[in-house]
């Protein structure tokens, strides 16, 4: 991580104390910050994944009736729950988008969306497989 983007997750972390969100609505201040913190994420994001998927298909018990099929519900109902959860953040950010005119809010709808019709698709995909047993 360099100085600059060091000094720019300080800011951030500066500007959430004083509560000062407006800083970060135009692109150009958004986009330095974002890219400071985007390795970050990313990696709470994918050990979060992985230790979700282990313990969701190694460490539970298999199911009386289904055996390990049913273990395919701890990656069903979770996609759907993300997906859902995508497309609201999608409203949500064109209704802030057309309210207060928010280029970057307007931007980031549209960005949302393969990632709502991935998680879809993979609710889609596993509720195939999880009902046929």
């Amino acid at each position: 991580m360099h100085l600059s983007e060091k000094r720019l997750a300080q800011r951030f972390f500066q500007d959430l104390e004083n509560l000062d969100w407006y800083r970060y609505c135009s692109p150009q201040r958004f986009y330095p910050l974002t890219h400071a913190l985007i390795p970050w994420l990313a990696a709470a994001a994918l050990a979060s994944c992985a230790a979700g998927l282990y313990l969701g298909l190694f460490l539970t018990p298999q199911d009386d009736r289904l055996g390990g099929v049913a273990r395919i519900v701890f990656i069903h109902v979770p996609a759907w729950w993300m997906a859902m959860l995508i497309y609201l953040a999608m409203v949500i950010a064109t209704w802030i988008g057309l309210a207060f005119n928010a280029r970057l809010a307007l931007m980031a709808a549209p960005a949302l969306a393969p990632t709502g019709l991935a998680f879809a698709f993979l609710g889609l995909w596993t509720g195939c497989l999880w009902s046929k047993p």
